[in-house]
């Protein structure tokens, strides 16, 4: 039984390739398919889609999707915020002004924590300049905080998802490594990890932006993530040739090396989905 066959019938099939996922290939519906299982999200509800851009597919969430998924793991206290600040870097718990917001943040709560996750965005990194990114600004650099700050704080939940506010610069930057999102997450000690592209250190007690350091873009999937293909590929029989197939059709690459982290991650949970439906045979 295909990883298609055992997600959806005929009908919603027919659904999924003509409105959720159209232009997906045979192997990329598979692969969402499997993303669909594994989130326990339901694409007919718009929690989880999959966009095509160019030769590539990528799966995006909804934040309600993010939510969800958060409050299934039984240990989510909720959030922080939304806050904002303008270029003076002072939070403000709700944004009047008719210019867009310079960051927002957001802390996220767990009851095995006793701080909050902290995760902050910069307008100026994900600004469309068009559609809700004019109309709605501090919503929808909002809603980019607290996808930052789910992901992180539930990564084994959440784990090479993001929501369509974090990919709609995708839509202008296909090279991620050269235009990647600037935020970072924090803690409470004053701070600093970097998450993408940019380090910004966060006093604890104020909140205020103290500093944002520039570091180097890290998109690229991992080595211990191109070992596990590997391992994962061998386990099932397969050939280089046919690795690099599976890669070309999903994921419009010729190399393992060329795929980004996220592309990486889905690459494993369709292998080890394959690998699990033939020891269950």
């Amino acid at each position: 039984m295909t990883e298609l066959a055992m997600a959806w019938n005929n009908e919603q099939l027919e659904i999924i390739r003509n409105q959720i996922a159209p232009g997906c290939t045979p192997s990329e519906l598979a692969l969402f398919a499997q993303v669909c299982q594994r989130t326990q999200l339901d694409p007919f509800s718009r929690q989880v889609y999959a966009i095509k851009r160019g030769n590539r597919m990528s799966i995006q969430t909804s934040i309600d999707g993010f939510r969800l998924i958060a409050e299934r793991t039984g240990t989510y206290a909720g959030q922080l915020g939304p806050f904002w600040c303008g270029d003076d870097g002072v939070w403000r718990e709700v944004w009047l002004s008719d210019t867009p917001p310079s960051a927002a943040k957001v802390g996220v709560l767990r009851k095995d924590w006793s701080e909050p996750l902290w995760a902050v965005a910069r307008f100026s990194s994900y600004n469309q300049n068009q559609g809700l990114w004019q109309r709605m600004p501090d919503l929808m650099i909002a809603k980019v905080a607290e996808s930052l700050a789910l992901r992180r704080a539930f990564p084994a939940e959440m784990s090479g998802l993001y929501t369509a506010e974090e990919m709609d610069q995708a839509s202008s930057h296909q090279t991620f490594t050269q235009n990647a999102p600037r935020a970072t997450e924090t803690r409470n000690m004053g701070i600093v990890e970097t998450i993408e592209s940019e380090a910004v250190v966060v006093d604890a007690e104020t909140g205020e932006i103290v500093e944002t350091v520039e570091t180097v873009p890290n998109d690229v999937a991992t080595s211990a993530q191109l070992r596990m293909i590997q391992a994962k590929g061998r386990a099932l029989g397969l050939s280089q040739d046919e690795l690099r197939a599976i890669g070309t059709e999903a994921f419009g690459v010729s190399s393992s090396k060329e795929l980004t982290k996220q592309q990486a991650s889905y690459f494993i949970d369709l292998l080890v989905q394959r690998e699990e439906a033939r020891q269950s045979a």
